[in-house]
């Protein structure tokens, strides 16, 4: 049973393991682009050129004060800091116009089958 006192919270754990908060650290934070969550009220803690209630918005913007447009194909993603595209598996090149060659995968083409 969790209750407030006016000298401590009892029952919250406030030194969550980073992705979880609450009661005994049993809830899962619900934040992208690497942000972090709150360990008590599980609100996202959001890297700079990112906000919303879940760091989802802004992520195409880099730089300092975050003033600068991402270049990169489709809604991918940049770095917050050098603009450089984040692309997905799959997706290659600066902008991640090119799809991968044939037998490799991955992010930025970098996987390929190994045969045993």
């Amino acid at each position: 049973m969790t209750f407030i006192t006016p000298l401590c919270f009892c029952g919250v754990n406030p030194v969550c393991p980073p992705g979880f908060f609450g009661l005994n650290c049993s809830n899962i934070c619900d934040c992208t682009n690497g942000a972090n969550c709150d360990a008590v009220s599980g609100q996202c803690i959001c890297l700079p050129c990112f906000h919303g209630s879940q760091c989802k918005k802004g992520a195409w913007m880099f730089g300092h004060n975050c003033h600068h447009l991402c270049n990169c194909e489709g809604e991918n993603p940049c770095h917050q800091v050098t603009g450089k595209c984040l692309c997905p598996p799959g997706r290659t090149g600066a902008e991640c116009k090119a799809e991968c060659i044939p037998g490799h995968s991955g992010p930025n083409c970098s996987e390929v089958p190994v045969c045993p």
